[in-house]
C-alpha cells in the first residue's frame, strides 16, 4: 500500500526531560502508523544538544539525533527544567516550523517559560506550576486541564 510520503515529526529533548511525555507522544504516532498499515508519521527523537545520548528526570537514557536542516510537520517540545533553560535554542526552531506552516506543540514547564518569557499570549500548563504563576501575576494566561484537590469518583 502506498501513499503520500510520512510527516515527519520531531519530539525535542533536553537534559532532565518528562520521560512520560516522550512515551505518550511516541507511542501515539506508533499506533497511528500500525492503523494505518503504513507508515504514516516518521518520528525522530532529537536534542538541543546536537545528537548526545540524554537522561530523563527519572535517570532514562535516551539516544537522540541532532537538530536537522529539515524541519518536521510537527514539533513536540517536552518538558523539564534543561528545556526551560534551552529556550533560546528550541524558541527559533518552533518560530521556524511555524513560519513554514508547521505545527508546534509544547508542553508542561516548556510551555510555562514561553508563556512568562512573553513568547505566547496564553498557554495550558501542568497544574503544578499554577501556584507560581499566580505568584508572579501570570496564572490569567494560563489554562490547566486538572486542578489538584480530592478526586470525584
Amino acid at each position: 500500500m502506498s501513499g503520500p510520503e510520512p510527516h515527519l515529526v520531531e519530539i525535542l529533548l533536553a537534559r532532565g526531560f518528562v520521560a512520560i511525555e516522550l512515551a505518550a507522544a511516541f507511542d501515539c504516532f506508533r499506533i497511528a502508523n500500525r492503523l494505518a498499515g503504513r507508515e504514516r508519521f516518521r518520528t525522530r527523537l532529537v536534542s538541543i544538544e546536537g545528537g548526545a545520548s540524554l537522561p530523563s528526570l527519572g535517570g532514562i537514557e535516551v539516544a537522540t539525533e541532532g537538530l536537522g536542516p529539515d524541519l518536521p510537520d510537527l514539533l513536540i517540545v517536552t518538558g523539564g527544567a534543561g528545556m526551560v533553560r534551552a529556550q533560546p535554542v528550541f524558541l527559533p526552531r518552533l518560530h521556524r516550523v511555524r513560519y513554514a506552516g508547521g505545527v508546534a506543540l509544547v508542553l508542561s514547564d516548556a510551555a510555562q517559560a514561553l508563556l512568562t518569557a512573553g513568547a505566547t499570549d496564553s498557554a495550558a500548563i501542568h497544574w503544578e506550576g499554577r501556584p507560581s504563576l499566580k505568584r508572579r501575576g501570570w496564572a490569567t494566561k494560563a489554562r490547566t486541564r486538572f486542578t489538584p484537590g480530592p478526586a470525584a469518583f
